[in-house]
């Protein structure tokens, strides 16, 4: 029997999504390497100061001056007597870093100032996408994680591209400088271009580098990645950055019906998905009041996932479902065309 919901229109677009080439090429370069490499790239440099016998705190003085200057272009500008950096390391890292290896090649403003888009190209000539949306008191980031994506999920622009690379831990940390110089970032978001936890490793080291003292300092609170269900990852996000929030882009309320949108759900049951987010918001230790642990999101695809059966089956998946207090546990509801406007 066909689940409530389930239609002609999303069978159609379940087979349009077998015929994405899912794979899709790879990028022209991986990412840089000696010449070139941005500094950004913590094991690069903390390994090239060790080859040259400088302390690994002159890294940390560089990081910290370089967020501070997002609009720096060059190690010209560095003040590197005023930092206390040795004359060694001013000599050394021109010849095998760059300060930045992406630049901004457009920037969009919405015409009432509450949101920035930056087009981002990275060293290979690929572009992302990095979002910066102001709020009263606050600024949040939407980074991409990926060029394209290959989980493939029908409604999505990017899941049509395929995966053509991952972004390094730099690449991505770039993305949070680069908005550094539109406005003072508060909140991170990982729900630009790509599946976070399909590039687990880079993320990973992009979010302890985003909420290190020694450099951003953000509190893990204020980080959110989403995540349309890779549940060894969400499972390995809990045991190494518990306090980051995790969203699950759930879009479904089945499991047949979730295999229809997200080709991926054939091989992460929702029993399984849902028992990985429990994992998470049973193990977030965040104290503040108004913190988040975990988030559903859920967008409304007509004829799909939009019916009155679908929102019962909804109410009962979630049903008794709540973080530890005070982190919070959200629903977040979603009109297709909210996300094709992004």
């Amino acid at each position: 029997a066909t689940s409530p919901g389930v239609s002609g229109q999303a069978e159609r677009a379940k087979a349009k999504g077998k015929k994405n080439n899912l794979m899709g090429p790879a990028r022209k370069r991986s990412p840089p390497s000696g010449a070139g490499t941005p500094v950004l790239q913590e094991d690069s440099l903390l390994e090239c100061l060790s080859e040259h016998g400088i302390k690994p705190l002159n890294a940390n003085r560089l990081w910290r001056w370089l967020i501070a200057h997002p609009h720096a272009q060059s190690f010209d500008e560095v003040p590197w007597e005023a930092l206390e950096i040795p004359r060694k390391m001013a000599a050394v890292l021109p010849q095998k870093f760059v300060l930045s290896s992406s630049r901004v090649v457009e920037r969009l403003d919405s015409a009432d100032g509450s949101t920035t888009k930056l087009l981002v190209e990275l060293h290979d000539g690929e572009r992302v996408e990095a979002v910066v949306m102001r709020h009263t008191g606050r600024a949040t980031v939407c980074v991409s994680s990926q060029v394209g994506c290959l989980m493939g999920c029908t409604f999505c622009a990017t899941g049509t591209m395929g995966l053509r690379g991952h972004l390094s831990a730099a690449e991505i940390l770039e993305q949070l400088w680069h908005a550094g110089s539109v406005e003072p970032i508060r909140n991170v978001v990982f729900m630009g271009m790509g599946e976070p936890l399909h590039n687990y490793s880079a993320v990973i080291a992009a979010l302890k580098a985003m909420t290190d003292v020694q450099r951003w300092s953000l509190k893990a609170g204020h980080i959110t990645v989403s995540t349309v269900g890779v549940i060894g990852a969400m499972r390995n996000l809990t045991k190494d950055m518990p306090n980051v929030s995790l969203a699950l882009s759930l879009h479904a309320p089945t499991q047949e019906i979730r295999e229809v949108i997200v080709p991926t759900a054939r091989a992460h049951p929702l029993p399984a998905l849902m028992a990985a987010l429990d994992n998470h918001l049973a193990g977030c230790k965040k104290k503040s009041a108004g913190a988040v642990a975990g988030m559903i999101e859920y967008i409304l695809i007509k004829d799909v996932n939009d019916s009155v059966a679908c929102a019962h089956l909804l109410g009962d998946l979630l049903k008794g479902r709540r973080a530890p207090s005070p982190p919070a546990f959200l629903f977040k509801l979603l009109p297709l065309l909210c996300l094709l406007l992004l």
